[in-house]
Formats: C-alpha cells, sequence, structure tokens
C-alpha cells in the first residue's frame, strides 16, 4: 500500500472515531448520579453522564435524594427549573445555568450559594439553610427563613 493511500485511510479511520466520539460530563457524587439513573437520564453507574442525555433537560428534580455535591450540573444547558430541596448540598454554584427560572434548594445545609448570573431567575427558595455567602443579582420572589 502507497504512503498517500495509508495516510488516507488514516485520516478516514480517525474523522471516524471523531464523528461518533462521545462528550460526557463527571458527576463525582454517587446519589446525584443515582438520582439521574432513577429519572432515566443515565444508564451506568460510572461517576459520569453522557452529555447530550442532560443538556436539553429543562426542570430536574432530585429533591429528598441525600445528594452532597451537584457538580456536573453546570452541564444541563437548558435548565429552566432545579429542585433539590432537602438535600445535603453545602455550595451550590449556579452560575453556568443562565436559562434557571425557579430554584428550590431549601433545607439543604447550603453555606454558598451563587445566582449572580442567572437574571432570569424569578423564584428562589433557599429557605432553611445556613448560609453565609448568597450571591445574588435580582429575584422577582425570594424566600428565605
Amino acid at each position: 500500500m502507497s504512503l498517500k493511500k495509508l495516510y488516507i485511510l488514516f485520516v478516514f479511520l480517525f474523522s471516524q472515531n471523531i464523528i461518533y466520539a462521545q462528550n460526557y460530563t463527571s458527576i463525582p457524587n454517587l446519589q446525584f448520579e443515582l438520582a439521574l439513573i432513577n429519572l432515566g437520564l443515565d444508564d451506568v453507574q460510572d461517576y459520569q453522564v453522557l452529555t447530550s442525555s442532560i443538556d436539553t433537560v429543562h426542570t430536574l428534580d432530585v429533591s429528598n435524594q441525600f445528594i452532597g455535591d451537584l457538580t456536573g450540573i453546570e452541564d444541563f444547558a437548558l435548565l429552566t427549573t432545579l429542585k433539590c430541596d432537602s438535600n445535603n448540598i453545602p455550595t451550590l454554584n449556579l452560575t453556568s445555568n443562565i436559562y434557571l427560572t425557579h430554584l428550590y434548594c431549601s433545607s439543604n445545609n447550603l453555606i454558598t450559594l451563587n445566582v449572580s448570573t442567572n437574571i432570569t431567575l424569578s423564584h428562589l427558595d433557599c429557605s432553611y439553610n445556613n448560609l453565609s455567602s448568597l450571591y445574588i443579582t435580582y429575584i422577582l420572589f425570594i424566600q428565605l427563613l
């Protein structure tokens, strides 16, 4: 086989691998991944989820799941409603979730909450937490108890 044909074959095979390559989002918290599996957004417990399975999700309810970390939530690109009440999440950074309109994160032991870039956020319930830092721009309705 000539060098030219070998090069063309290599380029073809390499380009096919790129086409079929899958992007994954890291989900380091077991309970968060199990919640995604229970919701049908993942099917294998391997601390990752196909990004294409979550990047079009609009509403996510992972309340009461014993979750301690929502790392990976940043790839829920179209998320508008997040319900994560009654977990054990100390820090929540939702600055990448720019379409978020409703956030329910009460009873979470939250210390830090950052929604400073969520300009579409109209409802925030972060009651019954231990907030020492709240980064916020504008909210139509906020409940802090």
